[in-house]
């Protein structure tokens, strides 16, 4: 029986406060991949003022491999310096060229070395559980949600050992990067101060860790109202940016190595932005 459709048919939920409750989750089917992108140094690339190019190829990763296994539906985890993704093994192929052709992107366009690599579930389930929730964000945006510390350990391998990544060869394609856009000013805090909470139970129990997730969610209920309260966007807050610098990132992204097709690509910009 296939599970090409697992995450499609996945029920979700539509307040954040449920993904801690862990019966929303369900195991990822043994045979698909988990796939991995990071970026070699991205923290000495941040402190020297390319957090743009930074995001950017995280959020390429994601874009290009969407594109790529579409209209199949697939979990996915923005990193900031990279992403993570599961697949089914139907799509493998395409999701890897997806991710070589953005990385062949990085090194021509940034200088940037971004690691690329994929994990077997089945080979993730001998010492972690992966299980992952769907929270309904809008009507055509779903957030995956994961537990189970797979994530993490898939990652630690792509890091760690070789044979998990994915170098790239002659034939690697460019990849498909249709939709990806970064044209927006800094936002400014509604409230004057924007709070980013990591949290990690160390407690190996599920149902324990997951009774702390929801504790936390309740307090920051407490304290700051509903998610509407609290969120650090609104459309008003909302304005298209026609400065070249901040532009710039995705210009390289979209038209990498054309001088004249990035001349026409910074005319499409600021024509759309008007």
């Amino acid at each position: 029986m296939t599970t090409r459709n697992f995450y499609t048919n996945l029920p979700s939920v539509s307040n954040f406060i449920d993904l801690a409750n862990l019966d929303y989750y369900k195991q990822v089917p043994d045979d698909w991949y988990v796939l991995i992108t990071d970026i070699t140094g991205s923290t000495q690339k941040i402190e020297a003022g390319q957090y743009r190019e930074v995001n950017m190829l995280g959020a390429s990763s994601i874009m290009a491999v969407l594109n790529a296994v579409q209209p199949i539906e697939i979990p996915f985890i923005f990193g900031g310096d990279g992403a993570s993704l599961i697949v089914p093994p139907s799509c493998l192929d395409e999701a890897r060229e997806a991710l070589l052709g953005v990385r062949a992107v990085a090194a021509q366009a940034f200088d940037i070395d971004l690691r690329v690599g994929a994990v077997p579930v089945v080979k993730i389930r001998h010492l972690y559980a992966l299980k992952v929730a769907k929270l309904k964000l809008a009507p055509c945006y779903y957030q995956a949600s994961f537990i189970g510390g797979g994530i993490t350990y898939a990652s630690d391998l792509v890091k760690q050992d070789s044979m998990y990544r994915l170098d790239l060869d002659s034939d690697s394609k460019n990849a498909n990067l249709t939709g990806l856009e970064c044209r927006w000013q800094e936002v400014p805090s509604p409230r004057g101060e924007t709070v980013s909470l990591i949290v990690n139970a160390i407690d190996d129990r599920e149902e324990t860790a997951g009774e702390i997730y929801q504790d936390i969610l309740e307090a920051i209920r407490r304290i700051y109202g509903e998610p509407d309260d609290y969120h650090p966007i609104s459309e008003m807050d909302l304005h298209l940016s026609f400065n070249p610098r901040k532009l710039a990132a995705e210009v390289k992204m979209r038209s990498p190595t054309n001088r004249w097709s990035r001349l026409r690509y910074w005319a499409q910009i600021f024509v759309e932005n008007l």
